[in-house]
């Protein structure tokens, strides 16, 4: 019997030392990151360069687009669907 207890203590230490690894490990990280250790620190530069945005309006207006249908209107159905109120309790059927 000393054998078991010997190899279930010897797991349970195991899993707290693997368990203090994953909170050291975690600790760090946070730490990192509040940090900003993990982001690199270049300098913010003013020179921001902006590209030009051309818009080709020739696109717009050619064929393909004035192709496009509109869909049908949807017609309400014609016989009432549904009850008045849909959360009364349904009404008794006698059998």
């Amino acid at each position: 019997m000393a054998i078991v207890f010997y190899e279930k203590k010897k797991k349970e230490i195991y899993i707290g030392v693997g368990g203090l690894l994953l909170i050291l490990i975690l600790v760090f990280v946070l730490i990192k990151i509040k940090g900003g250790g993990f982001i690199s620190q270049e300098p913010i530069t003013a020179n921001i360069e902006v590209k030009e945005v051309k818009i080709d309006f020739q696109k717009i207006e050619e064929e393909v687009w004035n192709n496009f249908q509109l869909f049908n209107p949807i017609s309400p159905p014609s016989e009432g669907v549904g009850r008045d109120n849909p959360f009364a309790p349904l009404p008794q059927t006698t059998k």
